[in-house]
């Protein structure tokens, strides 16, 4: 059993063309090689617009790539996966240099150039032939360990020269040259992550050869995951050693010879699997890659599976490749009871001990919760900054403050325009209707003239004759609705009868209707219609009637408010800050009150905005000098969450002295390897 993951970045143009951003090989694996290879997207990032026109012509690449390079380039199983590793430059063929995106970086050219010479050489060379390479080394490790290891360092060389002398006749022949101003770039930079393997009937033999940060992993249910060959990289992150194609700039391709007890899995994996943000440890991947096998029926959907993985959590990077080869299982459904057995020791042996063990990282939480300011002191202030005991404190405390606020925006109405504008609403709204103020002023102990209170009471009159229009409109319509809907009835029925009597020989069909009645309805809809069309005309006297009683109304009101200045505007200064709201009105008010609560209410929101806004500003500066300071009502609340904060301190200082205890357990088998040993 057998499969690959292949997850790439890619966009897709507005003309409908998949541009694909990953710069990872290929994966390979065949039945005795199992490859992936990582392009530098940084350290090898200069972008290659001089390359031969025919790379991007599908029958011309092997050839412009390998002519005078190997006579066997055609050779059908290496010719597919050399046009199967370069498809995405198919694709751009006639937008490549439209986009600098388009353009791919040398990384790109290296880890399918480098891909294809281990592949062609491992494949073809009969030296690699499986049953003849590992009896000699074996026979080797028979002779002197030492000797084996000589051997390997030698085949490491072997291969670095091989593959940097291949790549500069590939980077001439493709013209790959180095096209960056900048210097100390690496051409055709990559890393590598290759395994020679053969299977016997105890063991899976395998002789590695990497470079760079690209890892081979085996794994069994016994020991879990375990990493074969140590990354080559410096504490920042930086790469110590990867293929290019640099001048006189030397590489090492390390040589390694393991074998493992089967049943096991040896894969490959680049960087954008393993170094994803979800994994908070080595335990994390392996926990993935199990999961993702007891989720899935075959090899076939664990590869889908691990690919829409890496598509939502492998964003890190562009691209995300693994290579897998199972030995020694009679079926995926043997492979599955493996992982579920090796889940079960992972779950007892590491999880049960601390639950968010995989998914909380500990340590970097205990280090953000010690750094800031006070430290207890200031997280203690953080969490109680939404405490509602604390906001009604810091309320008081700011009650001037907001005070002041909300008058300095009234004054200025740029700066708070919502409360402009809600303000302008409800001051045209009490210039329209303020006779209807007075009586409720009046009510509410406000001293009111009584010539004003006279003329507001003969404009209240103007406002219900008003009211009474209104009514008799909507009484015209509904007696019009009815006369029209009582004809149709009428007719409906007379016809319906008509067509059930006989026709009669003479073709007298008189006294079918009653002609009276016929009369009584056409006259009733034709007053109906009538009516209706001084609506639409607008010479409808009801319609006359509100319009006028209207705007009488309002221009009267009008010339009250101008009449008595210093009552208008106690109306819209009382109204405004609710006192003529919040009460009943002793009026009818025909909707009046209703629409006076609602303006209100515009005008109280914006405050309340203001408010808050004053508020928050005022714990965000205070909060910490509140905690500090402890006032004598919050002393009780800061001191109890101080020292719940303080029990949280010393349990994520525990949690995470925990978590790296764990994690240094497990990481002891996972790196068995690197300390030599060459058999499970």
């Amino acid at each position: 059993m057998e499969f690959t993951v292949y997850r790439q970045a890619f966009k897709v143009r507005p003309d409908g063309t998949v541009v694909y951003k990953g710069e990872d090989a290929r994966p390979y694996v065949s039945d005795r090689m199992i490859m992936t290879a990582d392009g530098l997207g940084g350290a090898s990032s200069i972008r290659h617009t001089l390359i031969k026109p025919e790379l991007f012509i599908e029958e011309e690449l092997a050839e412009t790539l390998f002519d005078g390079v190997y006579d066997d380039y055609s050779e059908t199983e290496f010719s597919e996966y050399v046009r199967d590793s370069f498809f995405e430059l198919f694709a751009v063929r006639e937008c490549y240099t439209d986009n600098i995106n388009n353009i791919k970086k040398s990384g790109y050219f290296a880890s399918r150039i480098v891909s294809a010479i281990v592949m062609h050489e491992i494949e073809y060379n009969k030296i690699f032939q499986p049953d003849y390479f590992f009896s000699v080394i074996e026979q080797a490790e028979q002779d002197d360990i030492e000797d084996l290891q000589q051997d390997m360092d030698e085949l490491g060389d072997y291969f670095a020269e091989k593959i940097k002398s291949d790549m500069l006749k590939i980077a001439e022949n493709a013209n790959l040259v180095y096209e960056s101003r900048y210097e100390g770039l690496a051409l055709l930079g990559t890393t590598l992550c290759a395994c020679i393997y053969r299977e016997t009937d105890e063991y899976a033999q395998g002789v590695f050869l990497t470079a760079g940060d690209s890892r081979p992993y085996v794994w069994d249910s016994e020991n879990g995951l375990c990493q074969i060959v140590a990354d080559e990289e410096r504490p920042d992150g930086g790469m110590t050693n990867y293929i290019r194609a640099n001048g006189e700039e030397n590489f090492r391709i390390n040589c390694c010879y393991k074998k493992f007890k089967k049943p096991c899995v040896i894969f490959g994996a680049t960087d954008g699997c393993f170094d994803s943000a979800y994994f908070n440890s080595n335990m994390s991947f392996e926990k993935l890659i199990l999961d993702t096998a007891l989720a899935s029926e075959n090899t076939q959907e664990m590869s889908g599976r691990l690919s829409e993985f890496f598509t939502e959590y492998g964003r890190h990077d562009d691209s995300s490749t693994m290579a897998f080869r199972f030995f020694g299982y009679t079926d995926f459904a043997d492979f599955k009871s493996h992982a579920e057995k090796r889940l079960a020791f992972m779950e007892s042996e590491y999880i049960s001990r601390l639950p968010e063990l995989l998914t909380r990282d500990f340590s970097e939480e205990f280090e953000r919760f010690k750094k800031g300011g006070d430290g207890i002191s200031k997280i203690t202030a953080d969490i109680l900054r939404e405490n509602s005991e604390v906001k009604d404190y810091c309320e008081r405390m700011c009650r001037d403050i907001v005070s002041d606020t909300i008058e300095n925006d009234r004054e200025h109405i740029l700066l708070s325009v919502d409360y402009g504008k809600a303000e302008k609403e409800l001051r045209k709204f009490v210039v329209e209707n303020f006779s209807f103020f007075i009586p409720v002023m009046k009510s509410a102990g406000y001293s009111i003239p009584d010539e004003l209170s006279k003329e507001a009471n003969n404009i209240c009159k103007i406002r219900e004759a008003y009211h009474r229009a209104v009514d008799n409109y909507y009484y015209q319509l509904e007696l019009c609705g009815e006369k029209i809907e009582s004809a149709y009835k009428w007719v409906t029925e007379q016809i319906g009868k008509i067509k059930n009597k006989p026709v009669p020989d003479t073709g007298d069909v008189s006294g079918y209707v009653d002609g009276g009645k016929l009369d009584e309805i056409r006259t009733g809809a034709e007053e109906s219609f009538s009516a209706l069309k001084t609506i639409s005309e607008g010479t409808n006297d009801s319609v006359k009637m509100m319009s006028s009683k209207k705007s009488s109304y309002i221009d009267k009101n009008k010339n009250l408010s101008e009449k008595y200045p210093d009552i208008f505007e106690k109306a819209v200064t009382e109204t405004a800050c609710g006192q003529l709201v919040l009460g009943e009105f002793l009026v009818a008010d025909n909707g009046i009150a209703e629409q006076t609560v609602s303006l209100y209410k515009k005008m109280t929101a914006v405050e309340e905005r203001i408010r808050n806004s004053v508020c928050k500003k005022y714990i965000d500066e205070n909060i910490v000098r509140i905690v500090s300071e402890k006032p004598e009502e919050l002393s009780e609340l800061i001191e109890k969450t101080a020292a719940s904060v303080k029990e949280e301190f010393r349990s994520y200082e525990e949690k995470s002295e925990l978590q790296r205890n764990i994690f240094a357990e497990y990481d002891l088998i996972y790196g068995r390897y690197f300390g030599g040993s060459d058999e499970t």
